[in-house]
């Protein structure tokens, strides 16, 4: 009788000390890996244990140690991607888990604030064009692109895992996910013709410092970080989202970034350039990749109010700056898509064109695929020539799109006073002037809060607003 109590407590014992095997975040049925890579799977178990998985698609098998906390982390080479399912077997020793269903295509983090968490079937009072015809289409991408939604827990400390579910693609799952996160992995797939897994990581009304961590933030003048300001969260506190959001996921193995935020930062636009650039370079560092691409939208036109009033179009100029001083940042200009009487909505309903140019940007400057238009133009030099402004711009080797009727420059002299101009397309080249304005000194385009412009280039990109001079 006293040998069997002696077992019995064994097992007790035995039971009360092994963990099991634990996954980080992401890592369920369901996932998607990226292909032809050297993918991170991490995890918990015992102490100084190991870890052998095998997976559905290499006969050998792969071990990992796990630490002195159980912490272990293997690395598994992917094939080409298909649209098989894969499984893979863990074992510790002393349980077996599987991780089943798993595909094996490219994938994007698609991260931001309300403009990339607006979701296929809108917000109330802020609709998606043509939603339920999306709704309906997604049922024929099922199969062929899963998402994965990062649960939006800010949070005072970085945590080591977060909920995370991944779903097939339909209109169920559609429908709640971020628009401009599927119209950007409907086009690719398209054009890849390979599985797409989109993670959806974004939290409306977040400021760029939410999304930094806290030794890069203590670096910035005017912050607040001390425990009574953090102890209070909300959407504008800095860190947290990056503490709840990415931390938990950094080092998922990805092809890149898709981001769509800056709405919150307007108001204090001076440090947005410097800002974006240092977290891009942090979250490459996290995910242990110094070139992972990172593409950016450029806040829609809109009408801010209060302090923001007047201020948005300097935080689209930061986000340009920061991506001609980030490499392989890539930026899409968004100033013709929105419609006259979304002057004050902040959340346009065009998110199909958004996911289509971000898409477009990927296919052109990742994957290469050139015929994809991606590349806007932009205000390059200004001369003068008697009462004129003669600008020249890049990515206009075929022209222009019109030469006449062009809305959104102004122009002014010494008195520093805009005024509309007459814009007029000459060859490659616009001419700017305005008979109250002799001696023309800057011009300016789309520079405003809310000015819908429509020059483009052949290719029918638009022009990125600018001012000519800071």
């Amino acid at each position: 009788m006293m040998r069997y109590l002696l077992l019995f407590i064994c097992c007790l014992i035995y039971q009360s000390t092994y963990a099991g095997i634990r996954f980080g975040s992401l890592f369920s049925d369901g996932m998607v890996l990226q292909q032809k890579s050297i993918v991170k799977i991490w995890g918990w178990t015992n102490a100084l244990s190991k870890i052998t998985v095998h997976t559905s698609w290499d006969k050998r098998a792969q071990t990992a140690p796990s630490d002195s906390n159980g912490y272990w982390q293997i690395f598994l080479k992917t094939p080409k991607g298909n649209f098989k399912n894969h499984n893979l077997t863990f074992s510790d020793g002393h349980s077996i888990s599987c991780i089943k269903n798993v595909m094996i295509g490219e994938v994007w983090i698609a991260s931001g604030q309300s403009n990339m968490e607006m979701p296929l079937q809108g917000f109330d009072n802020c609709p998606i064009e043509n939603a339920a015809k999306y709704i309906q289409d997604a049922a024929q991408y099922n199969g062929r692109i899963r998402f994965a939604q990062i649960a939006r827990i800010p949070s005072l400390t970085p945590l080591d895992t977060t909920k995370a579910i991944w779903t097939n693609c339909d209109p169920q799952s559609a429908k709640n996910f971020s628009a401009v996160g599927f119209f950007f992995a409907t086009h690719l797939e398209e054009k890849l013709n390979c599985p797409i897994g989109i993670i959806s990581c974004n939290y409306g009304g977040s400021r760029v410092e939410g999304w930094t961590p806290r030794d890069l933030a203590a670096t910035y003048q005017g912050l607040d970080l001390s425990d009574s300001a953090l102890s209070h969260i909300q959407q504008q506190t800095p860190v947290v989202m990056y503490n709840g959001m990415i931390h938990p996921i950094a080092g998922y193995t990805i092809k890149g970034f898709i981001w769509y935020q800056g709405e919150a930062n307007v108001e204090n636009y001076d440090d947005y350039a410097k800002r974006l650039h240092n977290m891009i370079l942090r979250w490459r560092q996290e995910w242990h990749r110094n070139n992972l691409p990172f593409l950016s939208v450029e806040i829609a036109p809109c009408i801010y109010r209060g302090r923001a009033n007047g201020r948005a179009p300097r935080l689209r100029e930061a986000q340009w700056i920061a991506t001609h001083t980030t490499n392989n940042t890539f930026t899409i200009c968004t100033n013709d898509l929105v419609q006259p009487e979304e002057e004050f909505q902040i959340h346009p309903s065009d998110k199909f064109s958004i996911g289509l140019r971000l898409s477009n940007l990927a296919l052109n400057k990742i994957y290469k695929k050139s015929k994809e238009p991606a590349n806007y133009p932009e205000f390059k030099k200004i001369q003068f020539k008697e009462n004129k402004a003669i600008l020249s711009f890049t990515n206009t080797k075929n022209g222009f799109s019109i030469t006449d009727r062009i809305v959104g420059f102004e122009i002014c002299g010494n008195d520093n006073i805009y005024v509309p101009a007459l814009a007029v397309v000459k060859g490659n080249l616009v001419e700017v002037s305005a008979d109250k304005v002799k001696q023309p000194q800057k011009v300016r385009y789309a520079f405003k809060d809310f000015e819908i412009g429509n020059l483009k280039n052949r290719e029918g990109l638009p022009v990125v607003p600018f001012r000519s001079r800071l």
